[in-house]
C-alpha cells in the first residue's frame, strides 16, 4: 500500500473485504499502517481470509479513535480458522456510532479468544448483530470493566450527537 495515501486516508470501507477469501492464512498490517485519521471502517475486513486465515495482526498503529462507522468491520473474518483476535491498545470506540454486524460470524467455527483492548469502552447504540455467531462455543471475550452492565451482559451506550 502507498504509505502517503494512508497518511491522508479517512475512508477504508471494504479495504480488505474478500481479500484472500479461500487461501490467505495470515494478514499482518505492520507498524506503518497508521489509521489515526480514518472515520469509516465499514466492512474493512469483511470475509477476509474466510476459509484458512488463522491470524490477523492489526499492528501497533491501528488507531480507531476517530472512527464513527465500524459496521461489518470483522464480519465473517477468519470464519472457519481464526483462533484469536486481539484488537490492540489503540482500538477506541469513543466516537463509534454504528457497530451493526461488527463481529458477526467472525471466527464462528474456531475462535476461542477475542481481546477488545483497553479503549473498547462502549458499544454504539446502533449495534444489531454486533457479535452474533462470533467465535466458537468456548469463546472468552476480554474487555474493560466499564463495558459491562453486569456479570453476563455488555452495556449499550446511547450516544447523542
Amino acid at each position: 500500500l502507498n504509505l502517503l495515501y494512508l497518511y491522508f486516508a479517512t475512508n477504508m470501507e471494504a479495504m480488505f473485504s474478500n481479500c484472500g477469501y479461500r487461501a490467505m492464512t495470515t494478514l499482518s498490517l505492520g507498524d506503518k499502517f497508521d489509521t489515526n485519521k480514518v472515520t469509516n471502517m465499514t466492512n474493512m475486513f469483511n470475509n477476509c481470509g474466510n476459509i484458512k486465515m488463522t491470524k490477523l495482526d492489526l499492528g501497533n498503529n491501528f488507531d480507531t479513535s476517530n472512527v464513527t462507522n465500524m459496521s461489518g468491520m470483522f464480519n465473517s473474518c477468519g470464519y472457519t480458522s481464526i483462533i484469536s483476535l486481539d484488537l490492540g491498545d489503540k482500538f477506541s470506540t469513543r466516537n463509534a456510532l454504528d457497530m451493526t454486524n461488527m463481529f458477526n460470524n467472525c471466527g464462528h467455527m474456531s475462535m476461542k479468544t477475542l481481546d477488545l483492548g483497553p479503549l473498547f469502552t462502549q458499544i454504539a447504540y446502533k449495534h444489531e448483530g454486533f457479535a452474533q455467531n462470533c467465535g466458537s462455543s468456548e469463546i472468552v471475550i476480554y474487555a474493560p470493566e466499564t463495558i459491562y452492565l453486569d456479570q453476563s451482559s455488555f452495556k449499550i451506550n446511547k450516544i447523542s450527537r
